[in-house]
């Protein structure tokens, strides 16, 4: 029941959801920034982004060289990952 509640949760935030991201600031920012520092992305390696959403952190990888592997149970977060051109598949982990 709960994986269903959070589905359908984030299929209906998922038009807002990156603008919403962009509300949290420089926390969301700085969260981000650690995060990408700590992968250490080299160029052409693989990069599981599980839970990946609107696709943002996957397509910074991308930037870094990095081949994103960008996995989401909702089918509209997929959906606007892809419009960031990020290779995002359904799939629940």
């Amino acid at each position: 029941m709960a994986k269903k509640m959070a589905k359908a949760y984030y299929d209906r935030i998922a038009p807002i959801y990156q603008g919403r991201r962009g509300l949290l600031g420089s926390w969301d920012k700085g969260r981000r920034e650690s995060i990408l520092k700590a992968l250490d992305v080299k160029h052409g390696e693989l990069v599981l982004d599980a839970g990946c959403g609107s696709g943002f952190n996957s397509f910074e990888i991308g930037k870094l060289g990095g081949k994103p592997f960008a996995v989401d149970a909702s089918e509209r977060m997929v959906k606007e990952a892809k419009k960031l051109g990020v290779p995002a598949m359904l799939g629940d982990i």
